[in-house]
């Protein structure tokens, strides 16, 4: 293999240590896989360190074309890894190709070791924040006209300690219902088992927005419950996986775990603990999206293509999943009891007396509720305790998953907690029998009942507590 690499705009990359040896042994290898392998790679002139993905084989003229057209349109969202440039011809005969991207800081874990508990998030509002940051990508990519179509575990890493999401390996984004032929035989990009919507699996619906979000679903179930939402008493009734059990499995007669209206593949007790305790700490309208997601357009005995069609239609589009997650992360609260992080319910402003799912103790929280408003209608309803970081999205006109206010509790007053200013912008804050004054950044504001902020020319807010 040559040192150097030039890609079609005429710049030229070189290897940052020997291509042969992995990068943990101080070579250039970063990973590989049956399609290609991952290089480490610093352009010559301006020193840039990028990733390069060559292919193991020769990419048909139509993979090509649709991975330079992807190159000139650019990004949807920043969460995805893009492909920045095409490599000139490759290898000894100059039938290969292979393109650059970003590469990614050890911060970021795969979705895989998540899943295997060698990372973790250190907190449910992290988790949900990197959900956000992964429903927002996906919106993008879906405005765009696009569709990922190869959605799994393998293309995905977490920063879990901010809440961030990269999605890789970018290169099968295609067209809404476009299949796009790998190699000069005709076979197509195709997904993984498990992952893919049951529809595509089985060659009857061609991959499109619908079916990108039955795989986010299926992902983002297993990271919040840690099992998989069609692996329950039918997976446990096969000896082996073959390839025709998988595609019954997944394919022709997909059942979800907690269908209820199908109680057929419910989870062992025992052998699959995870998933229903993990289903249990869910808040209701987080299980009713995934209902709606895992349930819809799903292949059956005697189902059309054109039923299908429609009824896929009705799976949570990520504007649905958004506004849930939002709701989610706005009535988290600390359990008084295991300290960890548990939705609450509120009843107009008033928390409601709550028991909580990790250990089963019951109280009633006394906490302030920051009620945002833009212009004259209630956007947000956010309950407020310690620790807890506020995103721009839900008090200034941005939409950025970035910090604009942390909660911190009084050291000094009990049930007393402040909000402090993350933001450039000044804000404006009353408070009942007081001037207005302007709160600048890395101030606080102490949350009491009645305190108004106006954030930005359409946001404002009040505290909300119980005396």
């Amino acid at each position: 293999m040559a040192n150097t690499v030039k890609m079609e705009d005429g710049s030229v990359y070189e290897f940052v240590g020997d291509p042969k040896k992995s990068v943990s042994q101080g070579g250039a290898l970063l990973g590989k896989g049956g399609q290609g392998a991952v290089y480490k790679v610093k352009n010559v002139k301006t020193g840039q360190v990028v990733a390069l993905k060559t292919y193991l084989m020769h990419m048909s003229d139509e993979f090509i074309a649709n991975l330079r057209s992807n190159i000139v349109k650019g990004a949807p969202h920043p969460s995805f890894l893009w492909p920045l440039g095409l490599t000139e011809p490759l290898g000894p005969n100059g039938d290969r190709r292979g393109y650059i991207m970003e590469m990614y800081g050890k911060e970021y874990s795969s979705y895989v070791k998540i899943m295997k508990r060698k990372a973790n998030f250190p907190s449910k509002e992290m988790q949900i924040s990197a959900l956000i940051d992964l429903v927002d990508a996906f919106e993008a990519l879906h405005a765009k006209g696009l569709s990922y179509q190869d959605l799994n575990d393998g293309g995905i890493v977490f920063d879990c300690q901010h809440g961030k999401v990269l999605i890789c390996d970018n290169d099968n984004v295609a067209p809404d219902k476009i299949n796009i032929k790998i190699d000069d035989e005709g076979h197509c990009i195709q997904g993984k088992f498990k992952f893919m919507a049951p529809e595509v699996a089985i060659n009857m619906i061609l991959p499109d927005r619908y079916s990108d979000r039955f795989s986010m679903a299926v992902l983002m179930f297993m990271l919040l419950t840690m099992a998989h939402p069609l692996d329950g008493a039918k997976r446990l009734q096969e000896a082996t996986m073959t390839p025709s059990v998988q595609r019954r499995l997944y394919g022709t007669e997909p059942v979800f775990i907690f269908d209820p209206n199908n109680t057929s593949n419910r989870p062992d007790p025992q052998k699959d603990a995870n998933a229903t305790l993990g289903w249990s700490r869910l808040p209701d309208f987080i299980q009713n999206l995934f209902i709606r997601a895992l349930t819809s357009g799903l292949p059956a005995v005697g189902k059309t293509k054109d039923q299908l069609e429609t009824e896929r239609q009705s799976r949570p589009s990520e504007r649905e999943w958004r506004v849930a997650l939002h709701k989610w992360m706005d009535t988290l609260a600390s359990c008084p009891g295991c300290k960890l992080w548990m939705n609450v319910n509120l009843s107009g402003f008033d928390i409601q007396p709550t028991t909580c799912p990790y250990c089963g103790k019951k109280f009633t929280l006394n906490l302030p509720v920051l009620v945002v408003k833009k212009r004259d209608r209630v956007v947000r309803t956010i309950v407020l305790d310690d620790g807890k970081e506020i995103p721009k999205c839900s008090v200034i006109g941005e939409a950025s998953n970035d910090t604009a206010i942390m909660v911190k509790k009084s050291a000094k007053a009990a049930n007393v907690y402040g909000l402090q200013n993350m933001l450039t912008l000044q804000w404006r804050c009353t408070q009942q029998g007081s001037k207005p004054r302007l709160v600048n950044a890395n101030e606080i504001v102490a949350a009491l009942n009645g305190v108004f902020i106006e954030f930005d020319y359409d946001f404002s807010g009040e505290i909300h507590q119980k005396k």
